[in-house]
């Protein structure tokens, strides 16, 4: 969700003329305490992209004086895998005092430093990415058996373990409201050495319906997928003069339609696994109906589907993602940097987009210097 920030925060945010106040900071990679404020910021960028295991990569682009900052060797700020912390504030006036307050863009680890050299000059250009390089480089090391009965934050946990992190950044949702069966494994579930981390975790995320993603702050957070229908919007965008919102972009479309869905397990063991589950729309009065716009399948297999009702409630979570039209909201803002992928906001342009409804926040970029940026939603819709 997104970053709780403060009252008069908000209202800086909302000015005619934001006059940001950027931090960049390098950090200890195991306590992640503040070794060093990095100044001399010439410009950059944060993206966010919830279709990604990375969610936030990073661009940052200063002068490089004298090569001070040329990395040669892990003790140089800039040198591969250092650990730095980007924040976006804002200085305003509260109760007759001047306050300096900020949001968290990332926590990220320094992927790509290229030093560009013209005459009598310099500029470094540093790119990088979020904690998920920890679980996309490489595979489990040796095999490991789960019981029956295991949460799923236990495997979870396990996984960044095995990927070289601390415990202590987890940020786990215990999944309190769920029955057993639907937050523990019903079947004891194996990975071999070698097998890829990123595809063990992203499969457990979309079997059991979860988020996991590393937080600004560098915490593996775990969440229940929201339905933007019924959660509460982070923020209102609206049109007119004094709006953030600066315009609107709307488009549908249908690539991803499909109205016939089979789920199946995946033999254990040299055993077949007997568990299955089909869906397809057989109403011919249905705008998505078979005969109408052909047979357009989706079939998806995995060793957790361990029985038919496992199967019926991965087609059905699979039917209620796939079996839609697609519309997506493109919208420049004023900048909010308090947001988080898959936000709920709520956007409303009556007059020519004809839009009022509640979306999730799937792509969005923060300047580091500029105060407008581009939020990207989508939602799925019924065909009419």
């Amino acid at each position: 969700m997104a970053y709780t920030v403060s009252l008069p925060f908000k209202q800086a945010v909302i000015a005619s003329t934001q006059r940001p106040i950027i931090k960049v900071e390098l950090l200890d990679s195991n306590s992640r305490s503040v070794i060093q404020t990095i100044t001399g910021i010439e410009d950059g960028s944060v993206s966010v992209d919830t279709s990604r295991g990375t969610r936030r990569t990073f661009q940052l682009r200063l002068v490089n004086d004298g090569g001070r900052w040329t990395p040669t060797s892990y003790d140089d700020v800039f040198y591969m895998n250092r650990v730095i912390r980007i924040w976006r504030g804002f200085q305003y006036i509260y109760d007759d005092e001047t306050v300096l307050e900020y949001a968290p863009l990332g926590t990220f680890l320094i992927d790509r430093p290229e030093v560009f050299v013209e005459r009598n000059s310099s500029i470094i250009t540093i790119d990088g990415s979020d904690f998920w390089k920890y679980v996309a480089t490489g595979g489990f090391p040796s095999s490991q058996t789960f019981d029956v009965g295991t949460h799923i934050n236990t495997l979870i946990a396990e996984v960044l373990l095995q990927s070289g992190m601390s415990s202590r950044w987890l940020a786990l949702d215990t999944l309190g409201q769920r029955d057993a069966e639907s937050k523990t494994i019903q079947k004891i579930v194996t990975w071999e050495a070698g097998d890829s981390r990123t595809d063990f975790l992203t499969n457990l995320a979309t079997q059991y319906g979860i988020e996991l993603f590393f937080d600004p702050l560098g915490n593996l957070v775990s969440r229940e997928i929201v339905e933007p229908s019924t959660a509460s919007p982070v923020w209102k965008f609206t049109a007119g003069e004094d709006a953030i919102m600066l315009g609107i972009t709307k488009t549908w479309n249908d690539l991803k339609l499909v109205n016939h869905i089979v789920v199946t397990g995946e033999s254990s063991d040299g055993i077949p696994s007997l568990a299955r589950y089909e869906m397809r729309d057989n109403d011919p009065a249905s705008p998505t109906f078979y005969g109408r716009i052909g047979d357009r399948v989706m079939t998806y297999s995995a060793p957790l589907v361990f029985n038919n009702q496992q199967a019926r409630l991965v087609a059905e979570k699979l039917w209620r993602e796939n079996a839609l039209i697609e519309e997506n909201i493109k919208l420049p803002s004023m900048c909010l940097p308090q947001l988080e992928g898959n936000d709920v906001i709520e956007v409303v342009e009556n007059d020519w987009s004809k839009t009022s409804d509640r979306y999730l926040i799937n792509r969005f970029d923060i300047p580091l210097r500029e105060s407008r940026m581009t939020i990207e939603t989508k939602r799925g819709r019924m065909m009419q």
